[in-house]
């Protein structure tokens, strides 16, 4: 499994390819990013920021919308996204 944050698109592929042979490890990501959510609710931007600083690098992140459109891809359909919602649940 790649270290985090990712850094490269083929490290992001890597970490898909384990997360879908090994679905236990979306939740055990999920906890991990839950460390970067606030307990305050209007701090919802915030954490959102830190979580995904926390996964990706900003270098891969511009390569993504979460729903794919211009030109990139889509980012809900990855099991990393499951892995981010879990964070705030």
């Amino acid at each position: 499994m790649p270290t985090l944050p990712i850094k490269t698109r083929d490290d992001l592929r890597e970490l898909e390819k384990v997360l879908k042979q090994k679905p236990d490890l979306v939740s055990n990501l999920s906890t991990y990013l839950s460390t970067y959510v606030s307990k305050e609710p209007a701090k919802e931007n915030v954490s959102a920021k830190k979580v995904m600083a926390a996964l990706i690098s900003n270098s891969v992140a511009k390569l993504f919308s979460l729903r794919g459109h211009k030109d990139k891809m889509a980012f809900d359909a990855s099991q990393v996204w499951a892995a981010v919602k879990g964070a705030f649940c």
